[in-house]
């Protein structure tokens, strides 16, 4: 076999068994420790891989670049290999969808590479032929150099068939192998935890039988422990579906159900099954309060509800606070994912049932307070250094600041007339513009803040969009537009 030099990125549990795998067969494989945690740099030590020292180094020296890294990144860590100069093939494994794979391909081949479609089936390789025969791990792969990448790997020890030459078949693939093993392994968690907090557990699984209990029992268990890397997963597979004109509501309920296993992160064996089912269940409500809870002590109520503290709190729409929230608030209802409470510190304010990421920045003419004439409009576009996951409750720190949601939206409450106090509660009376992050990182790569001029203009300019503000019933649709169109 040919010696090939391959970036590695990133050595997590598959990456580094992957990599295992391609040094075994004689290739030099690099990868970055910068930035990276104590346990990656003890993964890639022990299966053989190079540290390149930069990104910059690894993208002069590799052939192939193999990015192999939680869902979520795909896009950026495409962004980060493109930004640095890398020309060769760059294979993208991750579990997204197709659509997200197609524009990762357009960033790759912006800067002179060339893309590889790839989708990983079953768990890391283990270097070799597994006890009952051929390996169990595949590498599904598509796209004009596919071969090229396949021949890298030694048979015995990982599959990597070629699919076709079209980006994106691989991850279908990869997203409908996964629909059904995690997906069903989310929807299992979900039955038993109902029939528990029914009653009728034991009656159902004599209903199953030992077989089929005994699976259902041991990919709840062993599911908890990945559930944080299986929630974007989920998303993603739930915009396949949507992207196809299938409904994708079952898998983004697996996602929410992986989320609540999320806090099983880190543990060295799979929690026993009454864990994971309780820890799936919460009390009707509690995720979105209806108004009427009462405040109470001890168990007697004070005379006072949720609903008496929102009034109370949130009365005054114009200030600057409860205007943004309810920016955001409307954005939401306009996407129709007001199902979910609203998130302080994440990295972006929405997602859409397709997988799409939102930032909503809000601004008005006229303030709550006593002014002498109307307010610059002007929106913090400043790109982040870190960000919070709150599905790991880790802070994710960033080679390069950079921005975070695929879609901005910029929303003007008011006409520029001190003497004509807004209504917010009127969306006619607000203008929605609408700009998808790649064109945006084209023009303003790294401005902080952008005033509203600056905005119109980049909509006339923007390829594809709209050329003014959008209307608010057809926001949803503007804002998958932008997601999808490339920079220019």
């Amino acid at each position: 076999m040919e010696q090939t030099r391959i970036g590695l990125l990133h050595p997590g549990q598959m990456g580094s068994a992957v990599g295992r795998v391609l040094a075994g067969a004689g290739h030099r494989v690099l990868w970055v420790s910068a930035d990276r945690s104590p346990g990656s740099c003890e993964r890639a030590a022990a299966a053989g891989l190079e540290d390149a020292g930069s990104l910059q180094a690894l993208a002069a020296q590799a052939e192939v670049i193999l990015s192999i890294c939680p869902p979520h990144a795909a896009s950026a860590v495409a962004e980060q290999v493109a930004a640095a100069g890398f020309t060769g093939i760059y294979a993208d494994c991750n579990a997204i969808s197709p659509r997200r794979t197609r524009a990762v391909e357009a960033t790759v081949a912006g800067a002179g590479g060339t893309c590889v479609d790839g989708g990983i089936v079953g768990g890391p390789p283990v270097g070799g032929p597994s006890a009952s025969g051929p390996p169990r791990t595949s590498l599904y792969l598509s796209g004009a150099a596919a071969g090229r990448v396949a021949a890298c790997f030694p048979a015995e020890a990982l599959r990597a068939p070629v699919l076709s030459d079209r980006i994106g078949a691989a991850s279908a693939l990869k997203m409908c192998y996964a629909a059904n093993t995690k997906g069903t392994s989310a929807l299992f968690a979900s039955i038993l935890a109902l029939a528990e907090r029914e009653g009728v557990r034991d009656a159902l699984e004599r209903q199953w039988g030992p077989g089929l209990t005994a699976a259902a029992h041991r990919r709840a268990a062993d599911s908890a422990l990945k559930a944080w890397r299986f929630a974007g997963e989920m998303r993603e597979i739930s915009a396949t579906f949507a992207d196809a004109g299938l409904p994708g509501g079952f898998h983004a309920a697996a996602a929410e159900i992986y989320e609540r296993l999320a806090p099983f992160k880190g543990r060295s064996e799979p929690p026993e099954p009454g864990e994971v089912l309780g820890a799936l269940p919460r009390a009707p409500g509690s995720r979105l309060p209806s108004g009427d809870e009462p405040f109470h002590a001890g168990g007697v109520s004070i005379g006072a509800t949720v609903l008496d503290y929102w009034r109370w709190s949130g009365a005054d729409l114009l200030s600057n606070g409860w205007r943004g929230v309810l920016a955001e608030f409307l954005i939401a209802r306009a996407l129709d994912v007001t199902h979910e409470p609203r998130e302080e510190w994440a990295a972006y304010d929405l997602r859409t049932r397709s997988g799409v990421t939102v930032e909503v920045k809000s601004a008005a003419y006229v303030q709550a307070w006593k002014q002498h004439s109307t307010s610059l409009i002007a929106f913090d576009i400043a790109p982040r250094k870190q960000v919070w996951d709150p599905a790991t409750n880790e802070t994710i720190v960033f080679p390069k600041p950079k921005r975070i949601a695929d879609v901005y939206v910029f929303c003007v409450l008011g006409r520029d007339d001190l003497t004509d106090l807004p209504d917010p509660l009127d969306v006619d009376q607000w203008a929605f513009y609408v700009l998808g992050r790649a064109f945006l990182d084209r023009e303003r790569p790294v401005q902080k803040t952008i005033v509203l001029n600056a905005v119109r203009s980049l909509m006339r300019r923007a390829p594809g969009g709209p050329a003014g503000p959008v209307r608010y019933g057809e926001l949803r649709a503007a804002i998958e537009r932008a997601a999808e169109r490339p920079a220019g």
